[in-house]
């Protein structure tokens, strides 16, 4: 027995798309399908002209990074965590990805936590935790005008 079985529809650029039907239908697989979680057994899945059972591992990688990240988003949380959110994604997707977090978390007031060793992402950061060994071996803030350690409560600016 197959999850499904001739399902076919088009989506164009732009759709606010809800795929709809009772528990056990086949909706989570058709997004796993499209998010290339699962594999169609029969058929083609196609994602802006391009056949995803010639993706790459790591194209398939990408995607699934971008199309989890999208979910993430989506809700508009007041949290986000994220495990190195740009592994994986080419320098010009993984900038694209942190200026969108950047952006939510100026705009939204969402607060973003992330695992990275990507020093891209250090850059953009508020606030440091450095991690070696299971110990924080650094913790500190970032700003344009200072630098000043959190655990150190004599190092941090008047008014801090």
């Amino acid at each position: 027995m197959h999850a499904l079985q001739g399902v076919s529809f088009e989506v164009e650029e732009g759709d606010f798309v809800t795929i709809s039907g009772p528990s056990g239908c086949g909706k989570s697989t058709v997004l796993n399908m499209i998010g290339c979680i699962d594999t169609a057994s029969d058929g083609e899945v196609v994602i802006q002209g391009i056949k995803t059972s010639s993706l790459s591992d790591h194209d398939i990688a990408q995607l699934r990074q971008r199309v989890a990240i999208a979910r993430a988003l989506a809700t508009k949380p007041t949290i986000v965590l994220a495990d190195e959110p740009t592994a994986n994604l080419d320098s010009v997707t993984g900038e694209q990805i942190i200026q969108l977090m950047r952006e939510m978390n100026q705009t939204l007031g969402t607060t973003f936590i992330f695992s990275t060793h990507d020093p891209e992402v250090l850059k953009v950061a508020d606030h440091v935790a450095k991690i070696r060994d299971g110990i924080v071996e650094d913790d500190y803030r970032v700003r344009e005008e200072d630098h000043y350690k959190v655990n150190d409560p004599a190092a941090k600016p008047a008014g801090a």
